[in-house]
């Protein structure tokens, strides 16, 4: 998921990676998963990753982009409590 984030957040703001915000950069990036991961709930989730991503030029790509995040959260979250 990491990776995958790494490579669709420069994509979503047609930048570096280097050139991004700090808030859009690798740390935050890690921040971000891990609390989207740590809850089971869709919404919380999605507006997570909404208000991260306010300052996105393209809202449609965002939101593809926040649906395929929560998509692959769900999964790491069911994963995580199977192994319990």
């Amino acid at each position: 998921m990491e990776m995958w984030f790494m490579e669709a957040i420069p994509e979503l703001y047609g930048a570096d990676s280097d050139d991004l915000d700090e808030s859009l950069q690798e740390d935050a990036q890690a921040e971000i998963i891990e609390k989207i991961c740590s809850t089971g709930d869709c919404e919380a989730m999605r507006q997570t990753l909404l208000d991260w991503l306010t300052q996105c030029p393209d809202p449609h790509r965002r939101d593809d982009f926040v649906g395929k995040a929560v998509s692959m959260a769900l999964k790491v979250n069911m994963a995580g409590r199977s192994q319990k």
